[in-house]
């Protein structure tokens, strides 16, 4: 098949707006982000100041499960968004010790 010069410019442009998209999501993660970790931070002030442990399994371990029944429910891989989320919370230690 042979695309017309119309259909590759029409195509190129579908592919920058899409990516376009892609870029702003990309932002917006990253400022959710941002706002989690001064989140934890205060957090973190919070169970110091009342000596409690960083690392709250029970909470992560509802956290986790929370998330990949979400993740379901929005038709993603549950696996990898526990392996996301398993990031975020090896931050959220580190940032806390």
């Amino acid at each position: 098949m042979v695309l017309t010069k119309r259909q590759i410019n029409l195509y190129c442009m579908l592919m920058r707006q899409l990516r376009q998209q892609i870029d702003q999501v990309d932002q917006e993660l990253l400022k959710l982000l941002a706002k989690r970790q001064k989140l934890i931070l205060e957090i973190s002030d919070l169970k110091k100041g009342e000596g409690l442990p960083v690392v709250d399994l029970k909470r992560e371990h509802e956290m986790r499960e929370r998330l990949k029944i979400q993740a379901e429910e929005l038709e993603l891989d549950p696996k990898f968004v526990d392996e996301f989320f398993q990031l975020i919370l090896s931050e959220s230690h580190h940032l806390q010790a």
